[in-house]
């Protein structure tokens, strides 16, 4: 006998309503075999890297008109809105705050700047804001309190997030470290490295992206601030697999509404 589960809707309503609500009838193995393959794909998607960084031809987006800059030690813009949404390893970004010490922390809805300062990159991964997602430029103690600038750019399509900066160890010496990251809202983010003047840093100079919600760490460089080079993050398109799923789940409900 075929298996045949069925939903009996029951309403609090009056005896007329209720005898128009009739049982809807869904085919037990095709809803298994719909369910398997979904948790498969979404399986798929959880063990496998959100995306890919690789390295590209040296390019620099000009700064032009900067909507916010400084010239400061442990400074950081506060939450700030990006103009536009972003998503990266599942999680939809709205804001950042723009930290002087060569980080981006990109906010969702209302979280807040977590404010972690300066530090290495395995002390921001296993804090307690390691839930939270940064993008890392030369990350270390940095200072453009004597020499130098930070700020950002925004437009409709991108920010660009812009340092100009000692290392902490050469500050008041002039020795200038220069490099931006560009966000754009179809996820992709670019690391562009002008200038590297530094002769001794505090911690690692890491640069790449942290996704706090994937605990996925996509590394560019370590100890090192490159010089005319420039490095690019490429996000992974959602799986079919799982528009597959969802479109089976709503062909589904629809032959079930059908069959009332």
């Amino acid at each position: 006998m075929a298996c045949v589960l069925h939903y009996k809707l029951s309403l609090l309503a009056t005896e007329e309503e209720t005898t128009k609500v009739k049982m809807m009838k869904i085919n037990v193995p095709v809803f298994r075999s719909l369910v398997f393959a979904g948790l498969l794909a979404a399986g798929t998607s959880a063990t496998a890297a959100s995306g890919t960084v690789g390295s590209e031809p040296f390019h620099w987006y000009p700064n032009g008109a900067l909507d916010w800059i400084d010239y400061c030690d442990d400074c950081a813009t506060g939450k700030t809105s990006l103009g536009f949404s972003v998503n990266l390893g599942g999680k939809l970004f709205d804001s950042f705050e723009m930290d002087a010490n060569g980080y981006v922390e990109l906010l969702s809805g209302a979280e807040t700047p977590s404010g972690y300062g300066y530090g290495d990159i395995d002390g921001l991964t296993n804090s307690q804001n390691s839930d939270r997602t940064y993008i890392l430029a030369a990350y270390d103690d940095l200072s453009s309190d004597y020499y130098g600038y930070q700020g950002y750019a925004l437009f409709s399509d991108r920010a660009v997030f812009s340092w100009a900066t000692e290392t902490y160890d050469d500050e008041d010496s002039g020795l200038m470290n220069v490099f931006q990251v560009a966000l754009f809202d179809d996820g992709s983010i670019h690391w562009n490295f002008l200038e590297a003047g530094y002769s001794s840093y505090d911690y690692d100079l890491f640069s790449g992206l942290y996704l706090g919600n994937t605990k996925e760490l996509f590394e560019i460089t370590r100890d090192d601030i490159p010089q005319l080079a420039s490095y690019s993050f490429t996000p992974v398109p959602v799986p079919a697999a799982l528009w597959l799923f969802g479109s089976g789940l709503i062909g589904m409900v629809g032959v079930a509404r059908r069959s009332r």
